[in-house]
């Protein structure tokens, strides 16, 4: 039979890869950028797609000067072998900085087959308050897409991307810490499994 602690290390790794929702994700620390002399050493290539990140303005806001004007900032995974689409609510509306070896929350909100049911969240409208006032949630806007591979590499998984467009980032990008390509170390809990200790991820 196999040993119990290698269980417990097979369980972390497959919610490392799978990504389900409800899963917190950690990055930062660890930083690389790709093709900066990891590469011999990568283990596995466990899934590559494109990478879509947006942000959402408040409520009846039309200019964004800066993230107090943003309600939320999300990226969306689109596998290219798996019809499982990955929301990624980023918790404080900007990618970790490598510099200052930040660590950054996100939360997988939402997991679909069809990219038309994350239509809801990047779609804006009008709605009704309690009280009668008509409000507007703007539509979500985009900042960048690009190219992304997550892999597993000793011991541990990264998430690497190669931003593609726009060509040149500007203050939006700067805005949202989107840099041109990045990788960085992620720990993920799985939403049903107990976190594993060490990693700095919420135990409830």
């Amino acid at each position: 039979s196999v040993p119990e602690e290698e269980l417990d290390d097979l369980r972390r790794r497959i919610a490392a890869t799978r990504w389900p929702q409800g899963a917190w994700v950690v990055a930062g620390g660890g930083f690389r950028t790709p093709g900066a002399g990891h590469a011999g050493r990568v283990s596995r290539v466990v899934e590559e797609g494109d990478v879509f990140f947006f942000y959402r303005p408040r409520v009846d806001t039309d200019e964004v000067d800066d993230l107090g004007d943003v309600q939320r900032f999300f990226l969306v995974l689109e596998p290219d072998r798996d019809r499982r689409y990955r929301r990624i609510v980023v918790a404080r509306k900007r990618l970790a900085d490598p510099r200052r070896h930040e660590r950054e929350w996100a939360f997988v909100a939402e997991v679909a087959d069809d990219p038309a049911e994350l239509r809801d969240e990047v779609e804006g409208g009008a709605y009704e308050t309690r009280a009668r006032d008509v409000r507007v949630q703007p539509p979500a806007r985009p900042a960048g897409e690009g190219r992304y591979a997550i892999v597993e590499h000793d011991g541990h998984a990264h998430l690497a991307y190669v931003l593609e467009l726009p060509r040149e980032p500007g203050p939006a990008q700067e805005a949202f810490g989107i840099r041109p390509e990045a990788s960085y170390v992620v720990a993920v809990r799985n939403p049903a499994a107990e976190a594993p200790p060490g990693v700095g991820l919420p135990t409830r």
